[in-house]
């Protein structure tokens, strides 16, 4: 049997008044796969794998400036491969990595935010997935690549070196400095190398201080509060997937049980902030932002997160008090710094009367649904459909004078969908 769902998240002050909650900001064709908060020019940098098309202008890079996305110079080739994975700053230089066809694109590189990005003219035969910097600001690159140097290399902005004492072959995930050292995580096969490599810069080797840690594992994601190191991974040997707690990065303690992959960990005014593909963490329900309080113990949802059909957290970031998370291929914010108008919600997304109410049925739905909104006429003067992809699988620019439109939905495979409505009186966006 055929079910489409149409989740009814309606993003107009009928329902954000006087309550916070994690509301979609806009999408793009594709996935976002890493974003970068700016506090100071209250910028987001985004990177994924996306292309110009759908009537978006941006190539694997974005720009969001006061929830809207501005237009920035992507100089990225419109290649069909990969998209940026991490973001880093190095002696004032911006960087992104990740996969491309032209292997002189895996790193790029830019001196303002604004400029496009360049190629770092290093050719890298592998994927680019972690980007960090050492204490004397050089930059580190980690990947799955085996030139110029096997599995890592460090940058000064002219010069290409090994990173003493670093052997180590497969996909890292994370790469984080805690006390004095480098945790640097990977998602493999334990029997084929090691899941977690700590690295002692002093020395330029391996660390010889062992963990507790299981014998065989993969690491979803590592990071660090400050006081407290943070890992989440797949424990082979019991079969479950944990997440684990050290003061000394050494001594590690299981905080938590996980269904689901988690994709990363951040640290934000004394909460621990756990996101990715997950459904339940120590009982809580949660799709797919948790959080983690050390002091208390205690595990929240984050409110309004339990967002089916959207996709993966795959990122978030801060500016003040702000949550912003990338779900899929959508742009989340959760609001918490300032009260909410009763007549217009936070993501400036619809600017309805708070009397107004939107309806949408069936739903689920096989082939045709119904959207009306009650007392406004002359409303759907353009409807789109976009899967949980972000892909666009329908529109419709014919002005409907009515406050209901009937869309027909028999030839979309089941899923789930979001319903976006473009009007003079503001839009919405129903998922």
């Amino acid at each position: 049997m055929k079910n489409l769902y149409i989740l009814a998240l309606f993003l107009s002050s009928l329902l954000t008044a006087n309550a916070q909650s994690l509301s979609p900001i806009d999408y793009v064709p594709g996935y976002i796969n890493v974003i970068e908060t700016n506090e100071s020019t209250g910028q987001i940098m985004i990177g994924g794998s996306f292309n110009e098309s759908a009537g978006f202008p941006f190539a694997k890079f974005a720009i969001m400036e006061n929830d809207e996305f501005i237009n920035p110079q992507s100089g990225f080739p419109e290649d069909e491969s990969g998209g940026i994975k991490d973001f880093a700053v190095s002696h004032g230089i911006s960087y992104a990595g990740g996969v491309s066809d032209d292997p002189m694109w895996k790193l790029a590189k830019k001196d303002n935010i604004n400029d496009p990005w360049e190629s770092s003219g290093i050719n890298i035969d592998g994927g680019v997935t972690v980007l960090d910097t050492l204490s004397d600001g050089n930059l580190v690159v980690l990947g799955d690549f085996t030139s110029p140097y096997p599995g890592a290399f460090v940058y000064d902005g002219e010069n290409v070196s090994p990173l003493p004492g670093f052997s180590v072959n497969g996909t890292p995930t994370d790469m984080v400095y805690f006390a004095g050292k480098y945790y640097i995580g990977y998602f493999s096969l334990p029997q084929d190398y090691k899941n977690l490599f700590i690295w002692d810069e002093s020395c330029g080797c391996e660390s010889a201080e062992s963990t507790n840690l299981p014998t065989n594992f993969i690491v979803y994601a590592i990071a660090r509060s400050e006081d407290k190191l943070y890992i989440a991974l797949w424990n082979f040997d019991g079969g479950d997937k944990e997440f684990y707690e050290s003061t000394d990065g050494v001594v590690f303690n299981v905080i938590g049980n996980m269904n689901g992959e988690p994709v990363g960990i951040k640290s934000h005014d004394g909460l621990v902030y756990f996101y990715g593909d997950l459904d339940e963490v120590n009982g809580v329900e949660v799709n797919p932002i948790v959080t983690y309080d050390p002091n208390t113990l205690e595990w929240k949802s984050v409110d309004g997160t339990s967002i089916a059909g959207t996709g993966a957290g795959k990122d978030i970031g801060f500016i003040g008090d702000d949550l912003y998370a990338a779900i899929g291929s959508w742009m989340f914010v959760y609001k918490v710094e300032t009260p909410v108008d009763t007549t217009e919600d936070t993501t400036n997304i619809s600017i309805f009367e708070i009397e107004k109410n939107i309806n949408i049925y069936p739903n689920p739905a096989k082939d045709i649904v119904t959207i009306e909104i009650d007392n406004i006429e002359n409303i759907f003067d353009e409807v789109s459909i976009f899967n949980s992809y972000g892909q666009l699988v329908s529109f419709n620019n014919k002005l409907v004078n009515d406050s209901k439109i009937i869309i027909n939905i028999e030839n979309l495979p089941a899923g789930i969908y979001s319903v976006k409505s473009e009007h003079f009186q503001g839009r919405f966006v129903k998922f």
